[in-house]
Parts: C-alpha cells; sequence; structure tokens
C-alpha cells in the first residue's frame, strides 16, 4: 500500500494583501506598488504570495457600493488566511477599518499615508501600525516666492474629490501659517 506524506500546515509562504486607495493604472500607483513589492520581497525570509486590490476610491467614493465590495472581497478571499494587509493611503485605510470585523480581523496591518493629519480621529486599533510622511507646502512656497520674487498671487488647482479636498485644506492651511 502506498503512503502519502503530507506537508499540512507547513507551507512556508507568506500570503500579503496589498490594499490601494487609487486605480493601478496611475503612474504613481505603479511605481509605488513596485517599490512596496521589492522590499517585502528582498526583505522576507520567506516566499511571498502577494495579492493586489485597487479601490479606485478617489474618482469613485466608496460610500455607494462598499457593502457589496466587501461581499466581493470575502468571496474573493475565503479561503485566504493574510499574514499581513499592506494600506496604502487614507481612503483605503478608512475602508480597512470601517470593515476589519468582516476583512481579515486577524490579520496584522501595516498602512502608509502621506500626511500624519490623515490619521486624525481614526481609531486604528490593535495590531495596525503605519508610517506618514511629513508634507509641509509651506516651505516650497517660500522657495517658488525666492526665485521668483515678483510673485503677486498664488493658485492652488485642486479637484472637487473629497482627496482633493483634503490636500486643498491642507495646502491653504500650510499657506496661511
Amino acid at each position: 500500500s502506498a503512503t502519502m506524506v503530507g506537508a499540512q500546515g507547513t507551507d512556508p509562504r507568506k500570503q500579503v494583501l496589498m490594499l490601494f486607495t487609487h486605480q493601478s493604472d496611475q503612474p504613481a500607483q505603479v511605481i509605488a506598488e513596485k517599490a512596496i513589492r521589492s522590499t517585502l520581497e528582498s526583505g522576507s525570509s520567506a516566499p511571498l504570495e502577494l495579492y493586489s486590490e485597487y479601490l479606485d476610491a478617489v474618482r469613485a467614493p466608496l460610500e455607494g457600493y462598499e457593502a457589496e465590495l466587501i461581499v466581493q472581497l470575502q468571496r474573493k478571499y475565503a479561503r485566504k488566511k493574510f499574514d499581513l494587509v499592506f494600506i496604502v493611503n487614507p481612503p483605503a485605510l478608512k475602508f480597512f477599518l470601517r470593515n476589519r470585523a468582516s476583512f481579515f480581523p486577524d490579520s496584522p496591518s501595516v498602512f502608509i499615508v502621506l500626511d500624519q493629519r490623515n490619521l486624525d480621529g481614526l481609531k486604528l486599533g490593535s495590531n495596525v501600525t503605519g508610517v506618514w510622511a511629513e508634507s509641509n507646502y509651506k516651505s516650497n512656497l517660500e522657495l517658488a516666492l525666492q526665485l521668483h520674487p515678483g510673485t503677486k498671487r498664488v493658485v492652488v488647482i485642486s479637484g472637487v474629490s473629497e482627496w482633493d479636498n483634503y490636500w486643498r485644506t491642507r495646502v491653504q492651511e500650510d499657506f496661511h501659517t
């Protein structure tokens, strides 16, 4: 009789879900994802299985279809136990935090946001950590004015999405201080 030796529970691969705010074809998104993948793969002692989800939450706010999206993601990843959920930018982080109980509640999570002020009012909970950059538009304005001392007016061009409104407000705050 043949004997089968199984390696149940000894799969050395680590499963990582990367949850992105933007659409996948945006140039900055492509560069960021490539850098994140490379960093995770080079820093891991175990082989990785990387999965990416792009919410496109700036062009299409999630409020209208968030419940359906959660159901779809639960179906898609029903057999997965993620060792890490990596989250990029505030809309994806807010989506994750709102739905964490039904969306991999035990997976450790790491986020990247562009400005610490992106975290204002968020309750991260346990097993969530992250990093942020320091955004300071005032120093950029001061440099521009030094290079062009005759400048009389500065115009900030922006869209109208929640994301655009957030950044326009940050720029206005920095310019007025």
